[in-house]
């Protein structure tokens, strides 16, 4: 990914299944498995981190940068028959600078902040209590089991130690530590064990919680201060209005009308569009929560939002979801220039660049 590109990333830093073959590359002799591929006999080492690569898997980063590798030829390390260190492996790279615009000038404090919330509520959906053998398997089995939680219940508590003690610099440095609970399981149990597979699942939500707070991470970390001023007491019962829903972030967001199933049209910010999963992640004003959304099942009821409520039957959360609306949009006014909104809600079309343009016709969008 180049320089500058906007944070509005996924957190993708997998191999997918047809990078994961035995590579025919004769060079390839020794060492445990792959960090990327998990396929044994590596070549490659990171100094830094201990991490073992292929040659090929070790330079298999799109968008990240390049290893730095120690000054020594392919061919010597073979005579020698020992593994070639890299001095810095691209995870290692951008664990200690992120490639995320949008985080860069984040204070150390809010960040781990917000990695302490996506550490409990990927605990919260992967709990480890669902996962439980029981008593009528294999002795064997029930014993690889516990053992594989136990590894994951140690790392849960490490995670949220390095979270707690501000340690963590980057979000792909939080990232990688949830991948390192799968290498391990990895090497413990084996790429086809029952472990392996269930750990798969455990990388599925991290993902998709880290890629939550990519949506917009300034609005994510005002939500997370929001969340812990409110447990600290630190802000009154009365005026426990999120400021992720009113204030403005360095850009504007879309403002729609969205109705979920069962509910009524309820105004909502649209953070992100992914035309290519068919989801939206967006957040509703009144409801201190990033949703993530199938387009095959709310894709035709997001309208650009109007003055005109487009709900017949109003209640007390409604009135003061739609308040929340009209003081982001007056903040956004005095951020970003004019405010176009249309007396009658029309259809979104599909197009979030165009829509975001007619919005708010004198901010710039980034290429």
């Amino acid at each position: 990914m180049a320089e500058g590109e906007s944070s509005n990333m996924s957190m993708d830093m997998e191999t997918s299944d047809d990078d994961q073959t035995q590579w025919s590359d004769p060079s390839v002799m020794f060492g445990p498995r792959c960090w990327k591929c998990f396929i044994p006999k590596t070549f490659f080492t990171c100094k830094n981190c201990g991490k073992c690569y292929h040659r090929k898997c070790a330079l298999m980063y799109e968008g990240f940068p390049s290893p730095v590798f120690e000054k020594k030829s392919l061919q010597d390390a073979m005579i020698e028959e020992t593994p070639t260190p890299i001095l810095m492996c691209s995870e290692c790279i951008v664990a200690e600078q992120t490639r995320v615009p949008d985080l860069v000038n984040v204070p150390r404090s809010s960040f781990n902040s917000a990695a302490m919330r996506i550490a409990l509520n990927i605990e919260e959906a992967f709990d480890l209590a669902d996962l439980k053998p029981s008593n009528g398997g294999k002795e064997e089995d029930v014993e690889g089991q516990r053992e594989c939680l136990e590894m994951i219940g140690n790392a849960y508590t490490g995670i949220r130690k390095k979270a707690s003690g501000n340690e963590y610099i980057s979000l792909e440095g939080l990232y990688c530590d949830y991948k390192n609970i799968r290498y391990n399981i990895v090497v413990k149990f084996g790429r086809c064990s029952q472990q392996f597979i269930a750990v798969q699942s455990l990388i599925r939500v991290t993902k998709e919680l880290v890629n939550e707070l990519l949506t917009c991470p300034t609005c994510y970390i005002m939500r997370i201060n929001d969340v812990n001023s409110k447990q600290k007491g630190q802000i009154k019962p009365e005026k426990q209005v999120a400021r992720v829903m009113t204030e403005t972030c360095e850009k504007p967001h879309l403002v729609i009308w969205i109705k979920m199933p069962r509910f009524p049209y309820w105004p909502a910010k649209l953070l992100q569009m992914d035309d290519k999963k068919e989801t939206a992640v967006l957040v509703c004003f009144n409801e201190n929560k990033f949703w993530n959304v199938r387009l095959d099942v709310v894709g035709n009821d997001i309208k650009i939002y109007s003055s005109k409520c487009l709900s017949k039957s109003g209640n007390d959360r409604l009135a003061t979801a739609i308040k929340d609306c009209n003081n982001y949009l007056n903040n956004a006014k005095k951020a970003f220039g004019r405010v176009v909104i249309p007396e009658e809600a029309g259809n979104y079309g599909g197009d979030l660049d165009k829509a975001l343009k007619e919005m708010y016709p004198d901010f710039k969008l980034e290429d």
